[in-house]
């Protein structure tokens, strides 16, 4: 988790992301950029 993080930070402006929830069955937790507006980092589940 902490690397997808800090992917996202580093591709954001502002250097601030979000975590977001899974969006429904099959999806994973993933980060935005706080104004959602770039991509996502996803979260890899389990080892």
């Amino acid at each position: 988790m902490r690397k997808a993080k800090e992917l996202q930070k580093k591709a954001s402006s502002d250097g601030k992301v979000l975590k977001d929830p899974p969006h429904g069955e099959g999806y994973s937790r993933h980060y935005h950029d706080k104004s959602r507006q770039g991509g996502h980092s996803f979260i890899k589940e389990g080892k």
